[in-house]
């Protein structure tokens, strides 16, 4: 079952450790976690985390937010970020670390932003519920939900080198937008709806 309230944070944070095990964000703490979680519950107008359910546990989730969103996701977790740097100091030396941009990927990118394009930010399914069509559900209540809240264009950033991720966009109908320039290791998808 897809939920879009009631969401455990804690569930949908082991959820994320599960799925992204090497993650930047998980040498900053559970706390941390869940901090960035619930800021996509913030303003459900212009961004929704969905999680999907079984058993009553969170087997899978998806973060959306519109382009055009002006919330600050960095200066919402600020003060966290801090007091997570204090208690974790070794994640700051981390090359991960060292390297992050301070940005998003594609809202970083001025010529993406406008009010009808809706970007997927994160799409994760525990390992062990992989291939029971949760990504697949995850991704048409994203598309379902953005055509609702009238976004005509559908975004993403994806590794380059994360084939399977990549196959699975093509498969549901995204394509390379070759329009616009991203990060060395990323590509941007696009699906028009």
């Amino acid at each position: 079952m897809i939920k879009t309230t009631d969401i455990s944070l804690e569930q949908v944070v082991d959820c994320h450790l599960n799925v992204f095990p090497d993650s930047l964000y998980n040498k900053f703490g559970k706390r941390f976690l869940v901090k960035t979680f619930s800021w996509y519950l913030r303003n459900p107008m212009k961004r929704k985390l969905l999680s999907f359910e079984k058993n009553n546990i969170v087997c899978g989730f998806l973060t959306m937010r519109m382009t055009d969103d002006k919330d600050s996701y960095y200066r919402y977790i600020f003060p966290t970020f801090i007091h997570s740097i204090i208690m974790f100091p070794k994640a700051i030396l981390d090359k991960k670390f060292l390297s992050l941009r301070l940005s998003p990927i594609i809202t970083k990118n001025n010529s993406i932003v406008d009010s009808a394009t809706m970007e997927l930010v994160s799409l994760g399914v525990r390992i062990q519920n992989r291939n029971e069509g949760i990504a697949t559900k995850l991704i048409s209540e994203f598309e379902r939900i953005s055509k609702l809240s009238l976004s005509k264009t559908l975004i993403l950033s994806v590794k380059e080198d994360n084939k399977n991720a990549i196959d699975f966009y093509f498969n549901h109908g995204w394509r390379i937008n070759h329009s616009h320039k991203c990060n060395a290791n990323y590509v941007i998808l696009k699906k028009e709806i």
